[in-house]
């Protein structure tokens, strides 16, 4: 596993155990594709999904994706 944060920490996060989330080396290059949105679910679960936006607009990289 490689360990990704959330909460970028080249943008502010911690590099602490609550801003880790272990993932598979594919799936962490899945959480930095910005076509892709990773985000927690109600159910504390985390997700990986396309990203919707207008036509044209550029992709944008969050710095929180459990928004």
């Amino acid at each position: 596993t490689e360990i990704h944060h959330p909460h970028w920490w080249s943008r502010g996060g911690k590099t602490n155990l609550d801003n880790a989330l272990p993932l598979c080396g594919h799936h962490h290059q899945r959480a930095h594709d910005t076509n892709l949105d990773l985000h927690r679910r109600p159910d504390g679960e985390w997700s990986l999904d396309r990203r919707r936006r207008p036509p044209g607009l550029p992709a944008a990289r969050p710095d929180e994706a459990s928004r």
